[in-house]
């Protein structure tokens, strides 16, 4: 057992397919905040097990993260951390006409001045 596991060299996240977005819509509150918190995504076409995905279901172009399980029926169960928000259940196929990216991490921005210059480079 690992109790310290390596950490990731410094340019891991220069690899392509890694993108960087902002946390659109309140539907993750308080464990992630719009405007404020950015998620690390790798794009997906599909659903490959639980985990936080972004996803547009509107076809607006607004991505929202949710929170996405199987369930029992063959569908997908999308979860919200606000509790404003109930819990939906999808297919499939409607999912992967929604899904863009599966969240690999999730960035409390520090100095969002300087994450818009690097940005921009």
């Amino acid at each position: 057992m690992d109790l310290f596991p390596p950490t990731l060299r410094p340019d891991a996240f220069k690899a392509a397919g890694i993108r960087i977005s902002p946390v659109m819509g309140d539907n993750m509150e308080p464990t992630l905040r719009p405007h404020v918190d950015y998620v690390v995504c790798r794009p997906v076409s599909t659903y490959e097990g639980e985990g936080l995905y972004l996803a547009d279901f509107a076809g607006y172009g607004f991505p929202q993260v949710h929170r996405v399980s199987s369930e029992l029926c063959g569908g997908l169960k999308l979860a919200n951390d606000n509790p404003h928000y109930r819990d939906q259940s999808v297919s499939r196929e409607k999912f992967e006409a929604a899904v863009l990216a599966k969240v690999v991490a999730d960035v409390k921005v520090r100095d969002e001045r300087a994450l818009h210059r690097l940005a921009a480079n």
